[in-house]
């Protein structure tokens, strides 16, 4: 699905509204990121949608309620820490970039920068195709619901928001990979794009397989002596986590070759 002249302005309030979700989290406000990371899927499903996007005023009030929030913050103390990365999605991923959203074990946020592209013309962003960016926001709920869950520990929301995290990873992960088997269906051949592809799919099944330990962990042998669970192979997931490792793994050996042979000097300082 490309980006056509009428979903220009729902995408960029889409991006606008993550990235001020980001922010948001980064201040410890929990609950004013949650919701606006919610507003951003409400957009991005104008983006997604064939029929022509629902009035700009829509869009223009869900960016005035995030400023709103911006401008009036409310933190709470986070029981997890949490940090925030940034990723490129029209761009093959940095080295670093690619370490830190691979090893890290910590919850963080990804900002959606877009560096390399022209937002405010929409003729250069009709060729867009916004699944890594739907699969960001979509990862960033799922965050914000298992930080709420975690927080919310014991009331009765939280097996609620423990589901929804699950769910919300679950959809990022398919994004993402149902992107990367486009490109093997269609001889695509932009490697780096598809890492960036495969980075978002690893991302979201780590933090669900996260979200199914923490919920057996926290709900067994409650007082009730019932076991909350979700509903997951989790074998399954581990074995495509694993699988997806290795073909980054490879992509990033294969990167590093090229590189040294264009430019030793540039390999031997990475």
């Amino acid at each position: 699905m490309m980006l056509t002249d009428s979903r220009h302005h729902a995408y960029c309030a889409a991006v606008s509204l993550n990235n001020a979700g980001v922010s948001m989290l980064a201040q410890g406000c929990l609950h004013q990121a949650h919701k606006t990371f919610q507003d951003a899927t409400v957009v991005l499903q104008q983006v997604c949608q064939s029929r022509t996007a629902t009035s700009k005023p829509s869009v223009r009030h869900l960016l005035q309620q995030a400023c709103q929030r911006r401008a009036h913050p409310q933190p709470v103390k986070l029981l997890r820490r949490t940090k925030s990365l940034s990723c490129d999605p029209s761009m093959p991923p940095s080295a670093s970039t690619m370490q830190s959203m691979m090893s890290s074990d910590e919850t963080f946020a990804i900002k959606i920068d877009l560096i390399s592209m022209d937002c405010s013309n929409s003729s250069t962003m009709t060729t867009r195709n916004p699944n890594v960016e739907s699969s960001i926001i979509i990862y960033n709920c799922g965050v914000t619901s298992f930080l709420l869950a975690q927080l919310l520990h014991g009331n009765s929301s939280c097996n609620t928001l423990l589901r929804n995290a699950y769910k919300f990873f679950h959809l990022s992960a398919q994004v993402s990979s149902a992107f990367d088997s486009q490109c093997s269906e269609n001889n695509h051949h932009d490697e780096g794009v598809v890492a960036c592809h495969l980075i978002m799919a690893l991302v979201a099944i780590k933090s669900l397989l996260v979200v199914v330990d923490y919920a057996d962990e926290q709900h067994t042998g409650s007082a009730t002596n019932t076991k909350f669970t979700i509903d997951c192979n989790v074998d399954y997931f581990t074995r495509l986590r694993d699988d997806i490792c290795m073909e980054l793994d490879a992509w990033q050996q294969g990167t590093n070759l090229l590189m040294l042979l264009l430019d030793p000097t540039v390999a031997a300082s990475a």
